[in-house]
């Protein structure tokens, strides 16, 4: 939410600014309004000018700070908790801190699922059949934990995009299998859900 909130800003700002100070790009040393070295230059740019429009960018500008320092701290409490947790999650590719720290807190205890196939079921994974004929298709399973289910297409995506990863190659070979583009996202999202579980069972601290 702090991110998406300040995200938000930062495209308001950018209108603003573009509305106060064209060309105000150019006074960057970075590419965005992201850093907080660049929000001070804005900042300075703003100085000794007056207006409503004005005061709503300098509100802008101190909003973002905020939501800057709010998010390096909670971002430092959570990556301290999952490592308490003493979880491996982090090892596969595409979860950071936040992400493992959403499964985590998503999943629970992870012994309530007795195999892989009953946490894909909980996640939404399992593969829904919808086969005709001689042509085997399976269809969207929007059964189970949505939350979980996001988080595991995020690091389907993420690996996807990674150049040379094993779950860029598991997809690939999935397309050559003649699978469409969405089947072979589904079968790689049950695939990271595989090792997923066998991360979560090698959790000490959560039961």
């Amino acid at each position: 939410e702090l991110v998406a909130s300040k995200t938000a800003d930062i495209n308001r700002l950018h209108a603003d600014l573009t509305l106060l100070r064209p060309g105000y790009q150019h006074k960057l040393t970075t590419s965005g309004l992201a850093s907080p070295k660049a929000l001070e230059r804005m900042r300075r740019l703003l100085a000794g000018s007056g207006g409503v429009q004005t005061q709503i960018a300098r509100d802008r500008i101190l909003r973002i700070k905020q939501h800057h320092r709010q998010i390096t701290r909670l971002n430092t409490q959570i990556s301290q908790a999952v490592r308490d947790t003493g979880t491996t999650l982090t090892s596969i590719y595409g979860i950071g801190d936040v992400l493992a720290a959403e499964i985590l807190a998503e999943v629970g205890n992870p012994q309530r699922f007795s195999t892989k196939a009953r946490f894909a079921m909980a996640n939404g994974t399992a593969p829904v059949q919808a086969s005709s004929g001689r042509t085997i298709r399976h269809r969207l399973n929007r059964g189970g934990n949505r939350q979980l289910n996001r988080a595991l297409h995020y690091i389907a995506i993420t690996q996807i995009a990674g150049h040379g990863g094993e779950g860029r190659r598991y997809y690939k070979r999935r397309l050559e299998q003649g699978k469409t583009r969405q089947e072979a996202i589904r079968c790689l999202k049950r695939h990271i859900s595989n090792r997923v579980y066998k991360h979560l069972q090698n959790t000490p601290n959560l039961t």
